[in-house]
């Protein structure tokens, strides 16, 4: 595995353990969590403690931001405005607590352009400072 930029944080034996809330009514989560857990203790040497929650306490921690990490999926959609919306600042659906003016400007101004290729222009913008800022795994 290779890292994105070197890492200046803490060392292996430094980071605390972190917990991953999920809910495993939902297909595969407790899979795909339990895989995470064994990549990131044995590749970054993290210790993850999985929280699994029924579906209608999960949904009042995301509600109420009471996590460390909360495992989300979505549906495949061909729009992207689908996926990018829940982050947008003021997004009753933004559980990151991530904002960004930009991204918003850039979202806002994918919704008025006159043109697709201008829309799609925006929306590439807008995922690439989600991208940058990395706000989710």
């Amino acid at each position: 595995m290779r890292l994105r930029h070197e890492p200046t944080g803490p060392t292996r034996r430094d980071f605390p353990p972190i917990t991953l809330t999920f809910t495993p009514s939902r297909q595969g989560d407790q899979a795909l969590c339990e895989a995470m857990q064994a990549m990131w203790e044995k590749e970054l040497g993290v210790r993850v403690e999985l929280v699994p929650q029924e579906e209608k306490v999960w949904l009042d921690s995301r509600q109420t931001k009471n996590y460390q990490l909360l495992l989300m999926s979505w549906l495949d959609v061909n729009d992207p405005v689908a996926l990018l919306q829940l982050f947008l600042g003021d997004s009753p659906l933004n559980s990151s607590n991530w904002s960004s003016p930009e991204y918003d400007r850039e979202f806002a101004a994918a919704g008025q352009s006159p043109t697709d290729a201008e829309r799609w222009t925006h929306l590439q913008n807008a995922d690439a400072v989600l991208m940058e800022q990395l706000p989710l795994i």
